[in-house]
């Protein structure tokens, strides 16, 4: 729970800085987004862990997501207490719910396709197929608790 507000805080100060050196509104974003994602990377970089942005759990899309509401309601020149509460309570939200519900994107792959077998007598003369690289979606598997 302290990352998620952490989390939170964070991607609001990166934003709110950005905004204030003059950037547009994507930059605010995606400033906010590294500022907030930094502090839990370099955590698990020190703990020797996996960096929880790089699984498959809502992090930085939480992050995002305050972001893009703080630069909406900055644009709509809505009190900065209220614009920041807003932004907080988004982040904190959703990766709140992320964490209670086990919300996850959908995680993708590059698999190897095998090419299909062809009856040697139909089509003696076909040249011979590769295997194939396509992208396929994994399907998270539940688990109860």
């Amino acid at each position: 729970m302290a990352d998620a507000f952490g989390l939170a805080l964070f991607t609001v100060i990166g934003t709110h800085k950005a905004l204030l050196l003059g950037t547009s509104g994507v930059v605010a974003v995606l400033m906010g987004m590294m500022t907030g994602v930094a502090g839990g990377m370099i955590r698990d970089v020190l703990a020797r862990r996996v960096p929880m942005v790089l699984r498959e759990e809502i992090y930085a899309t939480a992050a995002m997501a305050g972001g893009i509401v703080y630069v909406a309601l900055h644009g709509l020149e809505v009190p900065l207490t209220f614009a920041i509460a807003a932004s907080l309570s988004v982040t904190l939200g959703l990766r709140l719910a992320a964490i209670h519900w086990h919300l996850a994107l959908p995680v993708f792959a590059w698999v190897t396709v095998p090419p299909k077998t062809q009856d040697e007598a139909a089509a003696p003369l076909s040249t011979p197929q590769k295997a194939k690289e396509r992208v396929r979606m994994i399907r998270r598997e539940r688990t109860r608790r």
